[in-house]
């Protein structure tokens, strides 16, 4: 997502790494996952939550609250999310993967498997500037990702995130007002935020039922 403050992956922008700036170890630190195309509709694993400010990156509560009770896989009514009312028409998950805005392409290890994904714009056109984008899929309870050894894993929904009642000062990217945690130190969010980490020296990665 931009800064080295809260990029923990493989990848970043504007920064090169090798297999050796995986200190984490190659077969438990991921380095891509799966994404569910958007179909037209407001299913919470094709599309994502739109906000216009950025409190969501830092009480992702916020962005949590997004999905319908009534209907758990899809956006609540009256909720902005990409491909409807203000934002029919612009770009959106799994479509434009050659681009390399995030809520097009990005996936983070946040929420976890096929939950909510939230971004932030200032209104139709304008670029999308960071956000909560998880993996998703279209298979029973889980989604694939890949590791940086190359191995593919099936990831279970209720992998451990640790999202619930965390502390709303932390921030997920750089955008967002308040402290940061550095790349160099573990992720707040589990099992799964392990995954995402490449040189954070995290052992609770190995947790993980993959």
């Amino acid at each position: 997502l931009g800064d080295e403050a809260v990029d923990r992956g493989m990848f970043a922008w504007n920064q090169r790494k090798r297999f050796r700036d995986c200190k984490d170890g190659t077969s438990q630190t991921m380095i891509m996952g799966e994404m569910a195309t958007f179909l037209d509709d407001r299913s919470i694993i094709g599309t994502a939550a739109v906000f216009g400010d950025r409190q969501f990156q830092t009480n992702l509560q916020q962005c949590a609250n997004t999905y319908d009770p009534e209907h758990p896989q899809f956006y609540k009514p009256g909720q902005e999310v990409i491909g409807f009312g203000s934002f029919s028409g612009q770009s959106n998950r799994g479509r434009w993967w050659a681009d390399p805005i995030a809520c097009n392409t990005a996936v983070n290890t946040i929420f976890a498997p096929n939950s909510v994904s939230c971004t932030y714009s200032t209104g139709p056109g304008s670029d999308w500037y960071g956000g909560v984008y998880t993996v998703t899929s279209r298979h029973q309870g889980g989604a694939h990702i890949l590791m940086t050894d190359g191995s593919v894993k099936f990831v279970s929904d209720s992998i451990n995130a640790s999202t619930k009642g965390m502390d709303t000062n932390t921030t997920v990217t750089r955008y967002a007002p308040g402290p940061v945690h550095p790349a160099d130190i573990e992720s707040p969010f589990g099992v799964w935020g392990a995954l995402g980490t490449s040189d954070s020296h995290e052992s609770r990665a190995n947790e993980a039922e993959l």
